[in-house]
C-alpha cells in the first residue's frame, strides 16, 4: 500500500512549521547564507527551511512554539534564505533567537522528493558536547565562523522501502492494517535521546501484509510498527521480533535501522511481529524458611532489541504480583528481558543479587528468595 506522508519538522512531536519571512537576516554576525537546490540542481523557490537545535545549549522548539523569530524560513525565487545564529537561544534571557549550540537546517519533504538535511553545525563550539558513532551517519560537523558561512542544501529524490509484515512465529499469515513508520534520527543531545527525529512517513499494510513508503531521505533511517488505530482500534504496538533483509535470512532481532546502499533506489525487508504478548516467565517467591511470599511484585525490564539500542530499551517495565502460594506468571511481548527484581513490604532479597549487574533473561522459570528486613525481625 502506498505511503501516507506526514511532514515532520523537528521531532515526532511537532509536525508542522508555519512559513516565516526572513528572520533578522543579516543582523549581527554568524549569518548563514543558505541556498536550496531542487533534485535537478535548479533553485528551489518557496520551500520551507527549519532550524533544529540538537544540543542542550541550543533551545529546541516544540510544536506550539514554532514561529519564534529565527527558526523557520521560506526560500526566495533564487532558492535563497538567510539566518543568524547570533542570538541567545535562551528563554530566561527573553532572546529566543538561535545562539550557541549544535544545529541542523532541514528542508521539509514534498510529495515528490525527500527534502534536504544540512551537515551538523557547531556554533561557538569547537566540538559537540556529545559525539557517538551514531552521529557519523550525517557526516563531519562544520564549525560556524564569526563571519558566518555559505550553506547549500541539496534536495534528494529519496529511496523507496518495500516490505511485508507477517505473524510470529510461523511467518506465514500476513498482518493487515498495521501501521509502518519511517523516520530519521538527528541524535539530539537529550537524556532520552529523543527530540531529533525528522521526516516521518507512514503506510498501512494491505490484506497481504505488504507496504510501500517512497521519498525516504537516502541516509540511515529507522522503521517502527504500530496498529492503525482508526482501522483496528488497537491500543499498543505490535512487537517486532524477526527481520529479513537483503541476505534473505531471518534474524531473531528487530533490525529497524536501514542504511541505503549508494545507487540503490529500493530497500526491501520482511518483518515478523507478534500481535500479543506470548513469552512466558514464571516462578515462585519464597522466604528463607521455605514459606511462600504472597503479594510480592515481580518486575521485568524489557528491551525491544536483542542488543539494547534505545533509551526505551532500558526504561520499559512490566510487573506482576505473586499469588497466595508465592507463584507468579506473566506473558511479555519481548523475549529480551534485562533484569528482574522482586519487592514487597517487610522483605529484602536473600539470594545472591548485585543491583549494579543487569543480566538478560530468556523466557523460562525464575525463583526468588527473600528474608525479613531487620526492622521486621
Amino acid at each position: 500500500m502506498k505511503s501516507r506522508f506526514i511532514r515532520l519538522a523537528c521531532s515526532l512531536g511537532f509536525l508542522f512549521c508555519m512559513p516565516m519571512p526572513f528572520a533578522h537576516a543579516g543582523e549581527g554576525g554568524r549569518v548563514i547564507r543558505g541556498v536550496v537546490l531542487n533534485v535537478d540542481g535548479s533553485p528551489a523557490a518557496g520551500r520551507q527551511v527549519s532550524l533544529v537545535g540538537l544540543s542542550r545549549g541550543a533551545m529546541r522548539i516544540d510544536m506550539e512554539e514554532r514561529g519564534l523569530e529565527g527558526w523557520d524560513f521560506t526560500t526566495d525565487k533564487d532558492g535563497a534564505f538567510m539566518a543568524s545564529l547570533d542570538g541567545a537561544g535562551r528563554r530566561d534571557l527573553e532572546d529566543t533567537r538561535p545562539g550557541p549550540g549544535n544545529y541542523v537546517f532541514i528542508v521539509l519533504p514534498s510529495d515528490s522528493d525527500a527534502g534536504a538535511v544540512s551537515p551538523h553545525l557547531l556554533n561557538y563550539d569547537e566540538r559537540p558536547s556529545w559525539y557517538g558513532e551514531e552521529s557519523k551517519d550525517w557526516g563531519p560537523y562544520l564549525l560556524v565562523p564569526p563571519s558566518g558561512m555559505d550553506l547549500r542544501l541539496q534536495i534528494m529524490k529519496g529511496v523507496t522501502l518495500k516490505g511485508r509484515v507477517v505473524k510470529y512465529p510461523e511467518g506465514k499469515e500476513p498482518m493487515a492494517g498495521l501501521g509502518v513508520n519511517t523516520f530519521h534520527d538527528l541524535y539530539a543531545e537529550t537524556h532520552t535521546g529523543r527530540g531529533g527525529e525528522i521526516f516521518l512517513h507512514s503506510a498501512v499494510t494491505d490484506a497481504r501484509g505488504n507496504f510501500e513508503i517512497s521519498h525516504i531521505y537516502p541516509s540511515k533511517f529507522f522503521v517502527s510498527l504500530c496498529w492503525d488505530y482508526g482501522n483496528r482500534g488497537g491500543t499498543w504496538d505490535a512487537t517486532w521480533l524477526k527481520t529479513k533483509t537483503g541476505d534473505g535470512r531471518w534474524r531473531f532481532d528487530a533490525v529497524d535501522g536501514q542504511a541505503p546502499q549508494a545507487g540503490r533506489e529500493v530497500v526491501q525487508m520482511e518483518i515478523m511481529a507478534a500481535e500479543k504478548p506470548m513469552f512466558r516467565y514464571s516462578g515462585r517467591v519464597k522466604d528463607v524458611s521455605g514459606g511462600p511470599v504472597a503479594g510480592a511484585e515481580v518486575t521485568f525490564g524489557m528491551s525491544y532489541h536483542k542488543a539494547p539500542r534505545t533509551w526505551a530499551d532500558f526504561h520499559h517495565y512490566e510487573s506482576t504480583v505473586t499469588k497466595p502460594d508465592g507463584s507468579y506468571e506473566i506473558f511479555l511481548p519481548t523475549p529480551w528481558v534485562l533484569g528482574m527484581d522482586v519487592k514487597t513490604a517487610g522483605y529484602e532479597r536473600a539470594d545472591r543479587w548485585d543491583p549494579d549487574y543487569i543480566p538478560s533473561y530468556t523466557p523460562g522459570a525464575y525463583n526468588f528468595l527473600l528474608k525479613r528486613t531487620s526492622a521486621e525481625k
